[in-house]
C-alpha cells in the first residue's frame, strides 16, 4: 500500500474539543449550522432558549452503553477521479494520542449515530475471510498489536468498496475499544466527510474553516461495527452494526449498498415478519399489564395496531413507539421490558405478513364467561368502553360496571 501520510496534532481532529459546546465562546469555538452560528452571538441566555430542547438526549441503547476508546487511528480515503480507477488511501502508521474530551466527543458522535434506530441496523456477517472487514477486526481483537497494520487494510477495503465516482472521499477512524455492561471488544470504523464551518477568529468574529470533521452533524458520516460478544472464537460470536443517512431495512441503491455489503461483507437480514410479531406481542403484553389507567390502556392499545398495521414506514423501533406513545414516567421501564423480551433495539423491517389473524379482530374478555370482538378501525371509530357504577338488577346494589357503548346500527345475533 503507498501515499502513506502521518496526521499530527493540526490534523482532521484538532478541532473536536470545540465540537457542541452551545454555552460560551470559547477558543476554537465552531459553528457548522445556522442555529450553531446563532448560539455565538451574545447574549448567552437568548443563545440558551434559542437551542432549548434542540439537542434532545437520545435514550441510550443497551448494546452500546459504557463504550469505550482505547485506540483510534485515522486515514484518508479519496473520491475518484474521471478515469475511475482506484485512488489509494492515504494511510497513517501512527495511532492518534487523543486526550479524554476528544475521546467523549468521538463516543458521542459514535453512540448518537448507533441509536439514531432508522438509520442503524443490525446486519449479518457475510464475508469472513482474513482479508473481510470480519477478518480484520478478528485479528486486531485476537492481537491488539496489529491494529495500526489491520487498520491501513481496512481504509484501503474501504478504497476498494467506493467504486462510483460520486462517493466523496473522507477520513477514516479506525477504532478499537469495549463496549456494554460486560466491557466486550469492538472494532469501529468511521467514515467522517469533509464539512466547512466557523470559528470566532482573531481578526474577524467569523472566519472560514474549510476542513473539518465529525460535527453533530450525522449527514457527513458513516459508522461500521462489530462487537465479538461471547465465545467460540467464530463468526457467530459478533455482531455487526452500521450506520448509514442512505441506510434503511429496504434501501438498496448504490450509496447504501456499497458501505455495508462491498466494505463490510454484511446483508440486512429479511426475516423482519418475526421481528414486527415479537414486537407486537412483546409490547400488546406490556400494556395489558402496565400502570395507567383503564382508558389509557385502551389508547394504548389502539395506537400499537395502528403503528403496526397502518403505518407505511419500511421500518420501525421499539423507540420510535415508546417515544410517541408510552407515557414519559413509564417509557423507559417499556423499553427495558422489550429488551428483555428479546424485541430488537434497532430498527425492525415492517412485514406483518405473519400477522394477520392478529390485526384482523381486536379480541376483549369480561370475567370468564363474556367476550366480544371488532376490526380494530371500527372500534376506535364505533365503540367506547368505560368503567361506571350502576345498579345490579339482580341484586340491587350499586357495583363497579364495565359500559360498552356502539355507535352505527342495531345489535343482531349471529
Amino acid at each position: 500500500m503507498s501515499g502513506t501520510t502521518t496526521f499530527g496534532t493540526a490534523g482532521p481532529l484538532a478541532y473536536l474539543p470545540a465540537l457542541g459546546e452551545h454555552a460560551g465562546l470559547g477558543r476554537g469555538r465552531i459553528a457548522t449550522d445556522w442555529e450553531d452560528f446563532y448560539s455565538l452571538v451574545p447574549p448567552k441566555e437568548a443563545a440558551r432558549k434559542l437551542l432549548s430542547g434542540s439537542h434532545e438526549k437520545r435514550g441510550a441503547n443497551m448494546k452500546f452503553e459504557n463504550l469505550t476508546i482505547q485506540q483510534v487511528i485515522v486515514h484518508e480515503v479519496l473520491q475518484r477521479d474521471a478515469t475511475k480507477q482506484k485512488l489509494p488511501p492515504k494511510l497513517s502508521q501512527s495511532v492518534e494520542n487523543l486526550g479524554q474530551q476528544e475521546k467523549e466527543e468521538i463516543c458521542d458522535r459514535i453512540v448518537s449515530a448507533l441509536t439514531t434506530a432508522s438509520q442503524c441496523l443490525e446486519l449479518s456477517i457475510e464475508k469472513t475471510d482474513s482479508a473481510s472487514f470480519f477478518g480484520r477486526a478478528k485479528a486486531i481483537v485476537d492481537s491488539p498489536t496489529l491494529f495500526v497494520h489491520a487498520s491501513t487494510d481496512l481504509a484501503d477495503l474501504l478504497a476498494d468498496a467506493q467504486k462510483y465516482q460520486n462517493i466523496v472521499g473522507g477520513m477514516v477512524l479506525v477504532i478499537s475499544g469495549t463496549v456494554g455492561p460486560q466491557n466486550f471488544p469492538y472494532i469501529i470504523v468511521v467514515k467522517a466527510e469533509r464539512q466547512t464551518g466557523f470559528h470566532r477568529g482573531k481578526k474577524s468574529m467569523l472566519e472560514l474553516l474549510n476542513d473539518i470533521y465529525l460535527t453533530k452533524s450525522s449527514r457527513f458520516y458513516k459508522v461500521a461495527m462489530m462487537i465479538k460478544t461471547k465465545d467460540p472464537d467464530d463468526v457467530q460470536s459478533w455482531q455487526a452494526f452500521a450506520f448509514d443517512n442512505n441506510l434503511s431495512a429496504t434501501q438498496r441503491d448504490k450509496a447504501a449498498v456499497y458501505f455495508y455489503e462491498s466494505f463490510m461483507g454484511c446483508s440486512i437480514p429479511k426475516d423482519g415478519a418475526q421481528e414486527t410479531q415479537k414486537f407486537f406481542r412483546v409490547t400488546k403484553e406490556y400494556i395489558k399489564s402496565a400502570d395507567v389507567d383503564a382508558a389509557k390502556r385502551r389508547n394504548l392499545m389502539d395506537a400499537l395496531f395502528s403503528f403496526v398495521r397502518d403505518e407505511q414506514a419500511p421500518q420501525f423501533s421499539v423507540r420510535d413507539f415508546a417515544t410517541r406513545y408510552i407515557p414519559p414516567e413509564i417509557a423507559d421501564d417499556y423499553t427495558r421490558h422489550a429488551v428483555r423480551k428479546g424485541v430488537s433495539q434497532n430498527a425492525i423491517v415492517r412485514d406483518t405478513s405473519r400477522m394477520k389473524s392478529e390485526l384482523k379482530r381486536r379480541r376483549f374478555r369480561i370475567g370468564h364467561d363474556i367476550e366480544f370482538s371488532a376490526a380494530p378501525d371500527v372500534f376506535a371509530e364505533s365503540v367506547t368502553i368505560d368503567r361506571v357504577k350502576a345498579t345490579n338488577r339482580h341484586t340491587d346494589r350499586i357495583e363497579e360496571a364495565t359500559q360498552i357503548l356502539v355507535f352505527g346500527g342495531p345489535m343482531d345475533e349471529t
